[in-house]
């Protein structure tokens, strides 16, 4: 499967900002290099507002959750931070931090 950006909503804002990544790829997926398509802004796309050094934490679940709702299934977490951002295409790239 591939990056949906349903999946990917902003936590909390600050210097740092703390996302969630809902995916049903395995965690190993989710840190490949611009696994996040919509990360950063581009020429012509606002993207997401992702920064580097931002937190995310990673959730793989069965299938993407409705706007605002807990998952059905939930078999791994991580914590992972945005380690790079293209700025051709606004991709992002994540780090594993720690996993569960």
């Amino acid at each position: 499967m591939a990056y949906s950006t349903n999946g990917l909503r902003m936590w909390s804002s600050g210097i740092v900002n703390t996302w969630i990544l809902d995916t049903v790829d395995a965690v190993t997926a989710a840190v490949a290099a611009d696994y996040i398509t919509d990360a950063g802004p581009t020429a012509t796309e606002p993207g997401k507002g992702m920064q580097v050094g931002d937190a995310v934490f990673i959730r793989v679940v069965g299938a993407l959750p409705a706007s605002q709702e807990a998952p059905a299934t939930c078999t791994d977490t991580a914590w992972a931070h945005v380690s790079a951002i293209d700025a051709a295409d606004g991709a992002g790239s994540l780090t594993l931090s720690h996993a569960n």
